[in-house]
């Protein structure tokens, strides 16, 4: 790697794509390093089971469900979203 960065990013999960995607579209060049051994880093390990169909949640009448989390996760247009990020940024 031979290549000069102007952004290194600490992990690939949410907040590391996010912050990656944001230097991106400022036309900065990103690197982004993740510890584990696949794309996605601690959003992708986390479930969202402690946060889903809560008790809170459904006295405010909101009615979350795990198949919906699964699904959005899995949605062509998150799908497209994540392809496009990891187009414009080196992972390593």
């Amino acid at each position: 790697m031979n290549k000069e960065y102007t952004v290194d990013v600490a992990g690939t999960g949410g907040t590391g794509l996010a912050a990656a995607d944001a230097a991106v579209s400022n036309g900065l060049r990103v690197i982004a390093i993740e510890k584990l051994d696949q794309i996605g880093g601690n959003t992708r390990i986390s479930s969202g089971f402690f946060a889903i169909d809560t008790k809170e949640q459904r006295e405010a009448g909101l009615h979350l469900s795990w198949s919906l989390s699964k699904e959005f996760g899995t949605s062509s247009s998150f799908k497209l979203t994540i392809r496009k990020i990891f187009s414009r940024i080196l992972i390593y």
